[in-house]
Formats: C-alpha cells, sequence, structure tokens
C-alpha cells in the first residue's frame, strides 16, 4: 500500500483514506495443499496465467501459486490474512479454479462457507481468539 500512495504522490496526486486495494485472485481449495494444488495447475485459469507469464505478469509465473488463494481452507484463511495485512481491502476479483460449471459452484460454495463465514465472523469480532493477532483486518469479504 505504501508503494501505491508513494506512486499517487509522485504523480501529483493523493488516494483517498477509504482507497479500495482489490487484488484479482485465484482460488483452488482441497482438502489438502497438495490436492488445490493439482485442483488449480489442471485448471484454465492456472493455463491462462502461464500465457501471460511472458507478457502482462512479467515472467512471474515462479509465485502463481504464491501470489494466489491456493491450499486447504486453513491455507487460505492465512493467505487472505496477509493480504489484508498487506493493505488490501476487498476480495472482489476472485477467479476460481475450475473447468466447467458444476467445479466452479463447488469452488464457490466451499469458499463461501470455510473463508467468507469465517472472515466475517473475523471482522464483526465475533471469532476473535481464532484471529490471533491485534493488526489491521480485512473488511467483509
Amino acid at each position: 500500500m505504501a508503494e501505491i500512495r508513494a506512486g499517487a504522490e509522485q504523480s501529483g496526486r493523493a488516494l483517498p483514506a477509504d482507497f479500495d486495494v482489490a487484488p484479482q485472485l485465484a482460488v483452488a481449495l482441497g482438502r489438502t495443499r497438495e490436492e488445490a494444488l493439482k485442483t488449480f495447475e489442471e485448471s484454465q485459469i492456472f493455463t491462462h496465467m502461464r500465457s501471460l507469464s511472458e507478457s502482462t505478469l512479467n515472467s512471474r509465473q515462479a509465485d502463481l501459486t504464491e501470489r494466489n488463494l491456493i491450499g486447504s481452507p486453513d491455507d487460505v484463511l492465512e493467505q487472505v490474512q496477509r493480504y489484508a495485512d498487506a493493505g488490501a481491502t476487498t476480495l472482489s476479483a476472485l477467479l476460481f479454479a475450475a473447468n466447467d460449471v458444476p467445479q466452479t459452484l463447488e469452488q464457490m460454495q466451499e469458499f463461501s462457507e470455510s473463508i467468507i463465514a469465517v472472515v466475517n465472523d473475523r471482522v464483526e469480532g465475533t471469532d476473535q481468539a481464532a484471529l490471533g493477532r491485534h493488526g489491521p483486518r480485512p473488511r467483509r469479504v
């Protein structure tokens, strides 16, 4: 976030205090990180991201799995928290790693139940013990 603000200032602009940071991320959930990674690597979104690695993503293919929300629900909750700590305020541009409508709906349902519900509970203060930290928290997902 500091880099974004500094870039704006160098251009003679100032970001408003409530500036939304909403990264576009792929999502692949599984019972384990390995299962989720397999789902991601077999998806159309992975193929698309790999195709962009020589242009838009500037050869950053190596960190595709680190920059996206891939893993078990616990893994993804940790990743969401890292994005919040870095200044992300909204996770609204999510691309689910799936190859058909039923897979997409399954991933969306799992994300809704195991990620969104937990994050929203944390933000509303009903799950402070699970939060386990005292820094900034994401807004509602």
